[in-house]
């Protein structure tokens, strides 16, 4: 992927009229008034996929005043504490995507809604903005933090193992700690609770084995074969 394709992807987003039209039924605007700067992914990047950024700008806001929660949890455990730490984060070869590319409206739960609910809810950010990002960045792996994003990797990947696990398994928590290894045009996929938000804690015991657990994995593999990426 060149800059071309990965600006053309981002423009994309910003100027997405149906987004637009969800504004203040869905969608927010970032506090600042303008999208975080996501940097080009390095190839084939082990990649994170989360829900939706807060309103202040979330992971990709660099600003000391933005402090992310996201971001204060899952770096520390890719062993990054520096404050270069989002360079080094994609210097190592790691990416973060959410499901949700802007703030949702202030108290709105996604817990409120059933499953098929938030599948439709998901439905055009996952064939309008999700599959072509994922298209282009190839990733080697993918890990969602939360049910939110684990719905969105599973219509990803409708016929794959894992959505079939997910369409069985109800809870987060029975996904957590599998690991479902890449088969033709499908990356290393695993799923564990969101580091981050008010379940963070109660959670914290299986995203802190998860996150290192997927990572050794997605490295193993790495090193037996040439990194598969995802075909969409």
């Amino acid at each position: 992927m060149d800059e071309t394709t990965w600006s053309t992807l981002r423009s994309a987003v910003h100027g997405c009229e149906e987004c637009q039209r969800l504004k203040g039924l869905l969608f927010q605007p970032f506090a600042t008034g303008e999208w975080p700067d996501l940097p080009m992914p390095r190839p084939n990047p082990i990649l994170f996929l989360s829900e939706a950024p807060p309103a202040a700008g979330g992971f990709w806001r660099i600003a000391p005043e933005a402090e992310d929660g996201l971001r204060a949890n899952l770096l520390p455990l890719l062993g990054i504490a520096e404050e270069s730490a989002l360079v080094t984060f994609r210097a190592g070869g790691y990416f973060l995507l959410q499901s949700f590319q802007q703030p949702l409206v202030k108290g709105l739960s996604l817990g409120m809604f059933t499953r098929p609910e938030l599948q439709e809810i998901l439905g055009h950010q996952v064939t309008g903005h999700l599959t072509p990002h994922l298209a282009a960045i190839q990733p080697k792996a993918i890990q969602a933090l939360g049910a939110t994003a684990t719905l969105a990797l599973a219509v990803v990947f409708p016929t794959s193992a894992f959505a079939q696990a997910v369409k069985a398994d109800e809870k987060i928590t029975k996904l957590s700690g599998r690991l479902f290894p890449p088969a033709e045009g499908v990356p290393l996929l695993a799923a564990t609770p969101l580091p981050a938000g008010p379940a963070a804690g109660y959670y914290q015991d299986l995203w802190t084995r998860d996150i290192p657990a997927f990572v050794r994995e997605a490295h193993r593999l790495t090193l037996r074969e040439p990194a598969r990426g995802a075909t969409l």
